[in-house]
């Protein structure tokens, strides 16, 4: 789950491939390649198994 841009609660199913770091901000790398900044994740469930 992560706050869009708009503002609004976006709910997606997902792998975090990689988190890298620009400058001064963190994004989270989804498998199929939508950089989220990290701060704008709201919940990772991790996967056990």
């Amino acid at each position: 789950m992560y706050r869009s841009e708009l503002g609004r609660v976006v709910t997606t199913r997902g792998i975090i491939r990689e988190i890298f770091r620009k400058a001064e901000s963190e994004f989270a790398i989804l498998e199929n390649g939508l950089p989220i900044p990290t701060q704008n994740l709201l919940y990772i469930a991790r996967m056990e198994g």
